[in-house]
């Protein structure tokens, strides 16, 4: 039974912890902070539960393969998921377009929003379902796998979005309602085939939720660990990975102590493993091209949460257009507002904002973050300006919110060291087709990964996925090895015996 010893304790390192113990493996999971779940994460305010994560989850329909991941970890448990009947609401003057689970709504909703765009709404609904069949998800209850017929018919119909931007998709409709719905939760510049993917994984039934929030599921993960006999480390941060003659043999923490491995898994963000745990130059070629690529954006956000006086007047995502002069000062056309009910952490409903920051405007903010003044001066505008355009939104909750908590690219900075305050990956654009980086670090033996970045565009799933796989990888290469030294030690007994066989 090999020791292997995991740098950190979000879903990825977890779900790495998990495997290699049900693989026979002895399991150290080492995190930085004083709580589990990295980005999977919440905390508490003012007697409020924000929630940092979930507002929807890929992976919820039992036919997904990652199902299967999240009922082994405890992400889903036996009280199932909560089906949701929407995932975001888009408000265009007068008109409010939904994405509903129900896809023939979906349908009729857009039909009835912009008549003249009937035969392209028809078309895109088409190439929502293609993309359902390349997810894998089948039948027209989405309650099968796909077959690989399917997945070949869906082919054609999609490659037309490999080079399409979301803004470019928007063109195709006359409806600005239309187009605004289609820019509003992405933005334009993601690519189009990351939108169909959204709607098409939603619209199956493999977007849900689970009956806890973050904080609580993260928990609930790292519960999971322990009783398999997982040993869970918190509040100790790894200052070195120790490669000697090119083999990983142990961590060195930031206190000093020093655990040996015989297998050491790196499940934080790749940019600390690179060039602060190890020497830089053992970054897989492929994620190194990834950090270079003018195609891939990075991104962040910032947020603002309130607690509520009264019942918040939506359900589920609610995005609005922000007002010219906001949009010019903060570099965002759309804020996202997501309410949480009681029941899920807190005393009072909770109305949390956030717009995207992408890589240029993420960097300024964290700048802003060695200049406390300016900072907190920032943050101030930033919570004043959210509250102004909410209630301008929704003028009943004028005088009923309480700002709980402000935070930004520097905060995730700060928690996960990503250098621009990512908390997904590269974002999925035109042009790039995802594929994966290889767990095992070539160069250094017995060193692996487990991070979201070593697949487009990060997330939960993506990084379960990379913890599963960082076990696979072990298992591989001990099986390699067995049957190495098998071999080895088969050669020496015939020579052995060829010896004592020799006349001389």
């Amino acid at each position: 039974m090999s020791k292997t010893v995991i740098i950190g304790g979000g879903v990825a390192g977890l779900t790495s912890g998990i495997y290699a113990l049900l693989s026979g493996h002895e399991a150290v999971v080492i995190e930085a902070h004083g709580t589990p779940g990295g980005n999977l994460t919440g905390w508490d305010r003012k007697g409020c539960r924000i929630d940092n994560c979930l507002h929807w989850l890929t992976g919820t329909n039992p036919v997904s393969d990652t199902y299967g991941i999240w009922k082994t970890t405890g992400m889903i448990d036996e009280k199932g998921t909560v089906a949701t009947d929407r995932l975001y609401t888009y408000r265009h003057g007068n008109t409010e377009l939904t994405l509903w689970r129900d896809i023939d709504l979906l349908e009729s909703d857009l039909s009835a929003a912009a008549p003249g765009d009937k035969k392209e709404i028809g078309r895109f609904i088409r190439d929502i379902k293609a993309m359902k069949a390349m997810l894998g998800i089948g039948g027209e209850s989405n309650d099968r796998k796909s077959t690989a017929a399917e997945k070949a018919k869906a082919v054609p119909r999609l490659l037309k979005y490999y080079g399409m931007k979301c803004s470019d998709l928007a063109n195709r409709f006359a409806s600005p309602a239309i187009r605004g719905f289609i820019c509003s939760i992405l933005t334009g510049k993601f690519g189009a085939l990351a939108l169909l993917s959204v709607f098409a994984t939603f619209t199956s039934g493999n977007g849900d939720l689970p009956h806890d929030d973050s904080l609580s599921v993260a928990k609930k993960i790292a519960e999971r660990f322990v009783l398999l006999g997982g040993k869970l480390v918190l509040g100790a941060k790894a200052a070195k990975i120790n490669v000697k003659n090119g083999t990983a043999l142990s961590v060195t923490l930031e206190n000093g102590r020093t655990v040996a491995a015989d297998k050491i898994i790196a499940a934080c963000d790749a940019g600390v493993t690179f060039g602060t745990l190890v020497d830089e130059k053992y970054m897989p070629t492929a994620l190194k091209k990834r950090y270079s690529d003018k195609r891939l954006m990075r991104f962040s956000s910032c947020h603002c949460a309130f607690s509520c006086d009264c019942r918040i007047p939506f359900k589920g995502d609610y995005i609005i257009r922000l007002p010219q002069e906001l949009k010019e000062k903060y570099k965002a056309d759309h804020m996202v507002l997501r309410e949480f009910k009681r029941g899920r952490g807190s005393e009072k409903p909770v109305l949390q904002a956030m717009y995207f920051c992408l890589e240029d405007e993420c960097r300024r903010i964290i700048t802003l973050y060695g200049r406390p003044r300016e900072y907190r001066n920032f943050k101030h505008e930033l919570k004043a300006d959210i509250e102004s355009a909410v209630c301008a939104a929704f003028p009943q909750l004028a005088g009923k919110l309480d700002c709980i908590d402000v935070w930004t690219p520097a905060t995730y900075k700060r928690y996960t060291g990503a250098e621009t305050g990512s908390y997904m990956s590269f974002a999925f654009t035109s042009g790039v087709i995802p594929s994966a980086v290889p767990s095992a670090v070539k160069g250094v033996k017995n060193l692996y990964l487990a991070t979201q970045w070593q697949t487009m565009p990060g997330g939960l799933p993506m990084a379960a996925n990379a913890g599963v796989n960082a076990i696979k990888a072990i298992e591989r290469d001990e099986k390699r090895e067995n049957l190495k030294s098998s071999v080895i030690s088969a050669f020496d007994r015939a020579r052995y015996f060829s010896y004592r066989k020799s006349p001389n």
